[in-house]
């Protein structure tokens, strides 16, 4: 079987983790399709979408994907949670919080909204998925209320190793192929948050992790 993941960031880490699963399988990955087009001739994409058995793929945020395919093309979930990250705090927010005689030094401890923030990217995944016709059973916002209790990204659409455990778990059961025994898999997940080596991390502040009661960040820098 060849398969092409073609999307974000996120692609490559689903390649990593299905060639492991999967080592008898062909697996390619477009990692950037879906943000930075312009990385990609029009020749190798077009080859790559021929070449594949399977297309799983994110929406382009600069219009369609129309290359000729064997059989249909999958669309995947796309995995965001800004709320946590200091990083994605709006401009307005940061005036707001100045003109309120907060301080860059108790910034890290302040609530920028993290509750309704939390809420308001969870919504919008779980819409984006049914906009964007992901099949049921590869929908994975349902995992973003363990997010909580269990750190699930490594940036706002950077996800942890665990996370691409479960997409794989989907994938597989989606594919009805028998999944390989992967207890062990689990627990290096657990030990690695970054299996798919996906560049730049970001920690929660101490701020986010009380307002949302988070088991994990803290690490104010």
């Amino acid at each position: 079987m060849k398969i092409l993941f073609c999307g974000n960031c996120q692609s490559s880490g689903l390649a990593i983790f299905l060639r492991r699963a999967l080592p008898s399988w062909e697996i390619h990955d477009l990692p950037h399709l879906a943000t930075h087009y312009g990385e990609f001739t029009e020749e190798q994409i077009s080859a790559e979408h021929e070449w594949a058995d399977l297309v799983f793929f994110h929406h382009k945020h600069d219009g369609a994907q129309n290359y000729p395919t064997k059989s249909p093309k999958i669309p995947m979930s796309v995995w965001y949670q800004s709320a946590p990250f200091m990083a994605q705090i709006t401009p307005e927010m940061w005036l707001d919080y100045r003109n309120n005689g907060g301080t860059p030094e108790e910034a890290v401890h302040h609530d920028f909204n993290y509750t309704g923030r939390w809420a308001y990217c969870t919504q919008r995944m779980r819409e984006k998925e049914v906009d964007e016709k992901v099949p049921t059973a590869l929908r994975l916002s349902w995992l973003m209320d363990l997010g909580r209790k269990r750190q699930l990204q490594l940036t706002c659409n950077h996800p942890t190793s665990i996370v691409f455990l479960h997409w794989i778990d989907s994938i597989l059961d989606f594919l009805e192929v028998t999944k390989p025994c992967c207890k062990e898999w689990e627990e290096e997940c657990i030990a690695n948050p970054n299996l798919a080596g996906l560049p730049c991390e970001e920690s929660a502040t101490s701020g986010a992790r009380k307002a949302l009661g988070l088991s994990w960040g803290g690490r104010d820098i």
